[in-house]
């Protein structure tokens, strides 16, 4: 069952992702009457999701004979798909929260993780899958603070998302 389900996600995944861009377009593009700056943070934060997506479902399926790497990766994917959902909820109880819970739980649940690993399994840290995820993670999350408010960014978002 679960290699039936594997296979199906080789299908899955590029319709999620098409589906994922698609939607990103529609909501950067619905910004950009309001404002370029809230559209092109929209913009690298959908980028930015779709391609740690991609990228940790691909080290996943590469390491899926390695179960500890399979799995830490199949976490760190769900982890991306699961934050746009959660902090929109997060944002419905408190205006703010919710990119604060988006940005720190990868955070949380891969230091969890790698303490627990080096604590009860002696497991060294620069082995860890979950250690690579928090690397990329804290890229991303570079990426987004310094890229997103740049006016080469909110330029090039405006032009190729506007409507003409």
């Amino acid at each position: 069952m679960h290699r039936r389900i594997g296979k199906l996600s080789y299908f899955l995944v590029p319709v999620l992702i098409m589906t994922i861009a698609l939607l990103i377009a529609e909501q950067v593009q619905r910004q950009l009457e309001t404002s370029k700056q809230d559209a092109a943070f929209t913009a690298m934060v959908g980028l930015l999701d779709i391609l740690s997506f991609s990228i940790f479902y691909s080290i996943a399926m590469v390491n899926k004979k390695n179960i500890r790497w399979h799995v830490g990766f199949l976490l760190a994917a769900t982890l991306v798909i699961l934050n746009p959902g959660l902090s929109r909820l997060l944002n419905q109880l408190q205006p703010g929260l919710g990119l604060i819970v988006a940005v720190l739980l990868p955070f949380v649940k891969s230091i969890s993780i790698i303490i627990l690993e080096k604590l009860k399994y002696k497991r060294a840290i620069l082995h860890s899958p979950y250690f690579l995820f928090l690397c990329i993670w804290s890229l991303e999350i570079l990426l987004l603070m310094n890229i997103s408010t740049k006016v080469f960014w909110i330029n090039m978002v405006a032009d190729l998302f506007s409507s003409k």
